[in-house]
Order: C-alpha cells, then sequence, then structure tokens
C-alpha cells in the first residue's frame, strides 16, 4: 500500500487520498505535481469540454462594438482566453478607455497574462458580486457593456444591467459540450475520497450520470454548493474561497 506523505499534527501517517476533480488533465497541471508529491491521487474528470463558438462574430462588429464600451465583463479564465486570442489574432486592440472586470481571481490572472490590467474584481465571486460592484461604480449609460461569455452562463449579469438602464451586449464565444460517459475514467472500482466539483453544471451532469457520490463532495463556491443540496448530496464541504489550491487544506483537516 502507499502512503500519504502529508501529515496530521500528531505526526502519524494516513493512506492514499483519492481525489476526483471535474477538470483534464491539462487543467490540473500544477495541482497534479504538488499531488505527486505528496501521494495524493488525483482523477482528472472533465464533464464537460469547451468548445469555442467565436469565429462566427463578424471582427468589424467586435471592432465597432469596443469603441463603443465602457466594460468588459468576464465571468470564467475561458471566456478570458478565447476573446482576447480572437482579438488578437484579428489585429483587434482593446482602447484605453474600457474596463475591465472579472469573477474571481483565477480570471483576473488570466487577463493580466495579456498585458491588460482589471478594475474590479468583487470579493464575492459570483455573479451578483461582480453586477453589485458595476452598478456601484455608475458606468457611463450612453455606453454598452460587452458580456464575453459561454452561452449557458445564468442571466445575472445581463438581466441584471438592463433592468437598471444599461446597453449591455452578451458576445457567446463558447459553448459547453456534456462529456460523453464512455470518454470518463472508469471509477466504479475505485474508492474515491473527495468529489470536487468546480461548478454547477458539473455536479448536475455527474448526478445525471452516477447519482450521489459516495465520498465528501467538495464544492468551489455557494451557487455550486446550492446545486449539491438541491439534488440531495451530503457530505458537502464548500472551499473557503473559489481556489483549487484550497482543497488542499480539506485533505489536511
Amino acid at each position: 500500500m502507499s502512503y500519504y506523505t502529508g501529515r496530521p499534527s500528531d505526526g502519524t501517517t494516513r493512506p492514499t487520498v483519492t481525489v476526483l476533480i471535474s477538470r483534464s488533465a491539462s487543467q490540473l497541471t500544477d495541482f497534479l505535481r504538488v499531488a505527486d508529491d505528496r501521494n495524493v491521487k488525483v482523477i482528472p474528470f472533465p464533464l464537460h469540454t469547451i468548445e469555442p463558438t467565436i469565429d462566427r462574430l463578424d471582427p468589424q462588429t467586435v471592432t465597432h462594438d469596443l469603441e463603443d464600451c465602457s466594460w468588459l465583463l468576464f465571468t470564467s479564465a475561458n471566456s478570458v482566453s478565447i476573446y482576447f486570442d480572437f482579438l488578437h489574432r484579428n489585429g483587434i486592440t482593446v482602447p484605453t478607455s474600457v474596463a475591465i472586470g472579472v469573477i474571481g481571481k483565477r480570471t483576473a490572472q488570466e487577463v493580466e497574462q495579456y498585458g491588460l490590467q482589471v478594475a474590479l474584481c468583487p470579493v464575492d465571486e459570483v455573479a451578483e458580486g461582480l453586477l453589485d460592484e458595476i452598478l456601484r461604480s455608475e458606468p457611463q449609460r450612453e455606453k454598452m457593456i460587452i458580456i464575453p461569455a459561454a452561452e449557458e452562463i445564468r442571466p445575472v449579469l445581463v438581466e441584471g444591467l438592463t433592468r437598471t438602464g444599461y446597453r449591455v451586449r452578451k458576445l457567446d464565444i463558447y459553448r459547453s459540450v456534456a462529456t460523453p460517459r464512455k470518454l470518463l475514467p472508469a471509477i466504479a472500482d475505485e474508492h474515491i475520497d473527495y468529489f470536487c466539483m468546480l461548478s454547477s453544471s458539473a455536479v448536475q451532469r455527474y448526478h445525471e450520470l452516477f447519482g450521489s457520490p459516495s465520498g465528501t463532495a467538495v464544492s468551489v463556491g455557494r451557487i455550486t454548493t446550492a446545486t449539491m443540496r438541491q439534488l440531495g448530496w451530503e457530505n458537502v464541504i464548500e472551499l473557503p474561497e473559489p481556489d483549487l489550491n484550497r482543497l488542499w487544506e480539506v485533505i489536511d483537516a
């Protein structure tokens, strides 16, 4: 038997911990490196794949809209990379007058990878938090707010901003496609201690395929937690913030 090398405060060892995470191995490079060092088994379990649809957009229209824009709002790191890669391919630059708001530190870091600054990243890392902060900042009503995002995001931002009188353009730049069960790792014979779900859609897809998990369900935020509870999942733990690295605190507890 292999052993988990992280030690509790009394200095004893514990059996290997197995963690299923609703993300592909390519998105877990740093986490897998740490897990390997600590002898923790990770099962990458991408319940959805990303299918970009942004190339359906007309570059001239995108350019014109940016010139008439006060804010760009991003709800995920995927939306940042897909949108800015499109701009780069088409020689489009973001005017300096455009401010950028994001949900979450990971999304902010992705923006910074493109040499841009984030003007707004709310402490409450959900759409409601970003909406509240944007309304508090009182953007110019004569200019547009653009939200490049997945087709299926919750309508909180678009509806909230529209309802309060702002011109909003949501750009559907990718869709989340359910991974066929046959392409997922076989887990029937695995003893899994933690099932870490990084989105509500992942929770719903897992439940559709397998029902409630047998181990501890780990959520990255209150919206995901609410979906788990609505589906009757038990033994639910919500990370202190939506950062996968905080999962080590759960494992070490």
